[in-house]
């Protein structure tokens, strides 16, 4: 009997349980659809969602915004930190989001992935503010769309992404670090940011598409069958 596990993260948690411990955990992380997420151009994606063209756009996404499991202590003192004023502006989509400001633009629960990759497109940078994930699922759509990410360490997203290449990891719940991240990123040069957002949609084709997930769901049965045939 062999498991799955959607992540290294996963993985480890899982092989220290009772439960589990003498069992064989396999790692194949959830699938991006790639053929529908892809590099658009940043200046017509705002455009089209009737965001500021002169300014840093950063986006945040979640299901449950309020959940502090998903950054939703967090993202009120992200807002205060960037406000009006500040050069920023928020593109934010999700559920339960409580904390609107001048310079946040809230676009409720999206399940159009076409609405998604304008989105995700439209942000120079993509912060994902989660402490507790089981994949990570916008850090790759994220960077599927050609969008650099800054997440916590010690979670799924370091392992989607490579450190100063395709975006950047912080201290876990460390949310000093997480703004200077932050600034960091406004700091750089946008043509800078659109090669890492390049790299990310090199990156996240090469290991999270269904063909990928689907050769090594086949090549794990495949180890399998041996075993079950004996």
């Amino acid at each position: 009997m062999a498991f799955i596990a959607i992540s290294e993260d996963v993985a480890k948690k899982a092989q220290f349980s009772t439960a589990l411990a003498k069992y064989k955990i396999s790692v194949i992380a959830n699938s991006i659809p790639v053929s529908k997420l892809v590099v658009l151009g940043k200046q017509k994606s705002r455009a089209t969602l009737g965001l500021d063209k002169s300014r840093f756009v950063i986006g945040i996404g979640a299901i449950d915004l309020s959940d502090p499991r998903k950054g939703g202590d967090i993202i009120p003192r992200l807002l205060k930190e960037f406000p009006e004023g500040s050069g920023v502006q928020w593109a934010i989509f999700g559920g339960n989001f409580l904390h609107k400001g001048d310079n946040a633009r809230y676009f409720g629960m999206i399940k159009d992935y076409g609405q998604l990759n304008l989105i995700y497109s439209a942000a120079d940078l993509f912060v994902m503010p989660s402490l507790h994930e089981t994949f990570g699922k916008t850090t790759a759509e994220a960077m599927a769309s050609g969008t650099p990410v800054v997440a916590f360490a010690n979670t799924p997203a370091q392992e989607i992404i490579e450190e100063c290449v395709t975006g950047w990891t912080v201290p876990h719940n460390d949310v000093e670090a997480l703004i200077a991240k932050i600034r960091n990123a406004m700091a750089m040069a946008r043509g800078e940011l659109k090669e890492m957002g390049i790299r990310g949609r090199e990156v996240v084709a090469k290991r999270y598409s269904p063909d990928v997930a689907a050769l090594k769901h086949i090549e794990l049965y495949r180890d399998l069958l041996p075993a079950a045939n004996a």
